[in-house]
């Protein structure tokens, strides 16, 4: 219980504040726990931080069913899409990818450790769906991982470089559904087998 109070305390100041200008006393005292407490579970701030990231990317992308079903891929990937929109979207997520932009130059080192705590896992998960897919037969993706980026990368769509400027994305979300069927459906077909394609 502790545990989670801490990380939902430190990410809602992560995502006001910024990673550099949020202490540890301050996730302290919004969690109600002393700053020992927050050092027992977590090392650092750093080690907060990636925490954060990892929770959030869990809350939306692991699920036991999520990129199971070898079966339907285009179901799959549809679903998965989805959810990877929704973390992507969600207020926090924007938030934390415009504090590690914003401090990049200043914190490196931020940058990466939210891209190795977010993006990397998730270009790892869909490249090892790709990967079993793959071993079906009907599909190659090789090479897997620049396979799962090409994907990702399709899949985020307007909304999401609207919705990064602060700009309205109402009307394209009204769209998103059929943006991500028709992407999945693209993606799917250019990487046949050439004797399936025929």
């Amino acid at each position: 219980m502790k545990h989670q109070n801490i990380l939902s305390s430190a990410i809602e100041l992560f995502c006001e504040q910024g990673f550099a200008t949020t202490s540890m006393d301050e996730i302290a005292r919004l969690a109600q726990v002393s700053k020992q407490t927050v050092y027992s579970h977590f090392g650092s701030k750093n080690d907060l931080f990636v925490a954060a990231i990892e929770s959030r990317v869990a809350t939306y992308m692991f699920s036991e069913t999520l990129l199971q079903d070898i079966d339907n891929p285009q179901q799959a990937l549809v679903t998965f899409a989805e959810h990877f929109l929704q973390l992507l979207n969600s207020d926090e997520a924007i938030a934390v990818h415009r504090t590690c932009i914003a401090q990049a130059e200043t914190h490196p080192e931020l940058a990466d450790m939210y891209y190795q705590a977010g993006p990397a896992r998730i270009i790892d998960m869909v490249a090892g769906y790709l990967q079993r897919l793959q071993i079906q037969g009907e599909y190659q993706f090789s090479p897997l991982r620049e396979a799962s980026v090409r994907l990702l990368t399709a899949l985020k769509g307007e909304v999401q470089m609207r919705m990064e400027l602060n700009l309205p994305a109402s009307a394209q979300m009204q769209r998103q559904g059929k943006y991500l069927e028709r992407t999945v459906a693209a993606f799917l077909q250019g990487h046949k087998c050439p004797c399936e394609a025929e």
